[in-house]
């Protein structure tokens, strides 16, 4: 009996067959959904065109008939007009000849008259009088065209009252039409927005589906190796079973001749000694000499009867081992070929896997690639300033968005109420010498460095515009929604801030006038009151700086009806990413969200006395040292000693606080930044690359918790010790 390795060609082609079925159904179901939406999407086009088509049609129909109405109508009323001008014109010509006639006669004598006054040599007839008929027939037309004019005027009123009408529906038009545009840009931004959820949903699906995979190929790798074993015993009991059949030393038919041949031979051996033992019972007495050594003969038999069945139940049991073999064999057989079909499904299993794989990981590319391409257009178009902002954490972002940042701008106008009324009640109670001093509310010291000593972006240029006047705040359509409000409320809230500039500025040429006015120099308090108005300035200049710097380019996103070229905008992102790679030294080169600017001036200014010690809490200058990256600074005003001698600053009540930074930079790449000690998003105040050697004043605003630790930190950068080298933190704001 021999058996090899089962055939697994038919189950090949059966779980071919099957699957070709199951992925042509597939493929037909995937062509019928892009089929649909294909259609789906050329209807929509379609519709969406027949109706504008429509709509344009529609309007210029309406405008052509309207015009002819109009133009038609003016010409029937200009006939109108110049007949009646006409018959005005003849009226007065019959008026003007009758007019003569009566004053001729008029003129004519009496008879008494005629009598002395000689005759004329030859006197002119007078024309006879009008007649009535002619009189009545000439009002009658008269009245007629009254009437043809009243009439026109009517009916013009009536088309003016439809041309209103129709302008209006055209507005409506207008209005829906833009409507229409708006519902448009914002479903193509919610496409956007759920496209990057598609890409994370892949995303995710992708690891599930991987770690799925991984499952699979632990569990096919153990049944690999299970099969492997199973198919070790089999070529094992194969050999085995061959080598059992195929020995010559177990031949069944030999051994069973040899049996039969035994069988004979003991029946003959034992018929003989039957005979012989009754030849002894006869001739026992005669023959006992003679058959003495018959007893010989009884255990050789019965040695031998012994051996025959001793070899017949050897032949019984090799029998059934026989059968018990074949048996196992049969059984091994089945499990093999159920095996065989379990790996082939398997294998076939494993294949649809990998193709599934494949497509799924092809397609998580081009999603991919896709995010990356729509990543960069969003940061070129939104700019980075807006992408950091929304890295920002949650606290920060709430800090300076809108509504905080209204209520800021709510105090600072209640603050410059409050200091109009100050300076007005100086202004009054000039005379008798008396001052007020400013209320508790107001911040006590609140002298800040001269317009000399501020930033270049807070001064105002060569031309007289400052330049923040020049940047584009948000379109009413601007982000972040959910702050309250939309981008009307930010569009008042640009003219709030502007009419408060122009308050303060004004408040400004007020106590210029009033000082110069004066004999006497100003008082204390009115010194701090107009120190007081140049920090409002600052303030309200700072907060409109923040927004234009978080908001300075999405009105550009949400304006645009331009077409977005993916490839051309790919590969600007490309180039800009290469040079981005070349300019890049140590610390990177960017855009932070802070303010800052260069100094037109060599050096600061120096700080100017009056400053109160209220606000001001610490001016540090040189010598300069680093330790870590933390700046340290020598202070020379430490009010509190909030500075410590390792470069920490502690704020010593919660609050809104500037911080003025000056170094003496060298060229190359920088990267200045205030760090929380308590960790956190940190504010970069300087970070860009220096082309010119020289001061360099950075201003920053950050809000703090009393406590809370803040340092400076430098990367990147080449510094020179100079007298310039300077470091300020004021108390800009308290807070609750």
């Amino acid at each position: 009996m021999q058996s090899g390795p089962p055939d697994r060609p038919e189950l090949d082609d059966a779980a071919e067959e099957r699957l070709d079925a199951k992925l042509d159904e597939a493929f037909q179901h995937v062509r019928e959904v892009r089929r649909q939406l294909e259609s789906q999407r050329t209807d929509m086009e379609i519709r969406l065109h027949s109706q504008h088509a429509m709509l344009h049609y529609n309007l210029t129909s309406f405008k052509t008939d309207i015009d002819m109405k109009l133009k038609r109508h003016q010409k029937m009323l200009q006939v109108s007009l110049q007949a009646m001008n006409a018959t005005l014109t003849e009226l007065k010509l019959d008026q003007d000849q009758d007019q003569p006639t009566e004053d001729q006669l008029e003129d004519q004598p009496t008879e008494d008259q005629l009598e002395d006054i000689p005759p004329p040599p030859s006197p002119l007839t007078p024309h006879p009088p009008m007649q009535p008929s002619y009189t009545a027939a000439l009002w009658e037309a008269v009245e007629r065209l009254d009437n043809m004019v009243v009439n026109n005027t009517v009916k013009v009123d009536g088309l003016m009252e439809d041309v209103e009408v129709n302008s209006w529906d055209v507005e409506q038009l207008r209005r829906d039409l833009k409507e229409l545009e708006k519902h448009i840009n914002r479903t193509a931004r919610t496409s956007q927005i759920q496209f990057m959820e598609t890409g994370l949903e892949v995303e995710a699906a992708r690891e599930k589906v991987l770690g799925q995979v991984g499952e699979l190929a632990g569990n096919l790798s153990l049944q690999v190796e299970r099969l492997h074993e199973m198919d070790v015993d089999v070529d094992y009991l194969y050999e085995a079973f061959y080598k059992h059949n195929s020995s010559t030393g177990c031949d069944c038919k030999g051994l069973t001749a040899a049996i039969a041949r035994l069988e004979r031979g003991v029946a003959n051996v034992t018929e003989l000694a039957n005979e012989n033992r009754l030849a002894l019972d006869d001739e026992s007495v005669g023959g006992a000499g003679q058959w003495g050594g018959a007893g010989d003969w009884e255990p050789a038999v019965e040695t031998l009867q012994y051996g025959l069945q001793q070899v017949k139940e050897s032949l019984v049991s090799e029998h059934n081992r026989t059968k018990t073999l074949d048996h196992s064999l049969t059984r091994l057989s089945s499990s093999v070929t159920v095996a065989l079909a379990e790996v082939s499904g398997l294998k076939e299993a494993d294949r649809k896997v990998v193709v599934e794989m494949q497509h799924l990981s092809s397609s998580f590319k081009s999603l991919l690639t896709d995010a990356i391409r729509h990543s960069d257009v969003l940061e070129l178009l939104l700019g980075e300033e807006v992408l950091e902002f929304l890295e920002w954490p949650v606290q920060d972002q709430e800090a300076h968005s809108i509504p905080s940042l209204k209520e800021q701008l709510r105090l600072l106008q209640e603050k410059l109420r409050g200091h109009n009324l100050s300076i007005t009640s100086l202004q009054g109670n000039r005379a008798g010498g008396r001052e007020e001093v400013p209320s508790a509310d107001q911040p006590s010291s609140s002298h800040l460095p001269s317009d000399d000593w501020l930033p270049g972006s807070m001064r105002v240029n060569s031309g007289g515009v400052p330049a923040r006047e020049r940047q584009l705040l948000l379109h009413p359509e601007g982000r972040r929604p959910q702050h309250g409000g939309d981008g009307g409320d930010l569009w008042n809230l640009e003219k709030t801030v502007e009419e408060l500039r122009l308050k303060v500025l004004r408040l400004e040429e007020k106590s210029c006038n009033a000082s110069a006015e004066r004999e006497a120099p100003p008082g204390d308090v009115e010194s701090k009151l107009q120190v007081e108005v140049m920090w409002l300035k600052r303030g309200l200049e700072e907060h409109l700086r923040v927004f234009k710097n978080v908001f300075s380019n999405a009105d550009l996103l949400v304006g645009s009806d331009a077409t977005l070229e993916l490839d051309k905008l790919w590969q600007l992102v490309k180039n800009k990413d290469g040079k981005k790679e070349k300019k890049r030294g140590g610390g990177g080169s960017g855009r932070g969200g802070s303010h800052r600017s260069r100094r037109e001036t060599s050096g600061v200014a120096p700080v100017p006395p009056s400053l109160s010690g209220g606000s001001l809490l610490l001016v540090a200058g040189s010598p300069l040292s680093i330790s870590n990256s933390v700046i340290v600074f020598e202070a020379s005003l430490n009010r509190g000693q909030f500075y410590s001698d390792t470069g920490t600053f502690a704020a010593p009540l919660n609050g809104i606080y500037l911080f003025v930074l000056t170094l003496d930079l060298r060229p190359g790449p920088t990267h200045v930044v205030l760090r929380r000690g308590s960790g956190g998003t940190p504010v970069s105040l300087h970070r860009r690359e220096v082309t010119v050697a020289g001061p360099v004043t950075d201003v920053g605003l950050l809000p703090l918790r009393e406590g809370e630790e803040v340092r400076l930190e430098l990367k990147g950068a080449v510094w020179a010790k100079s007298e310039d080298n300077v470091f300020t933190v004021l108390l800009l704001h308290r807070t609750i």
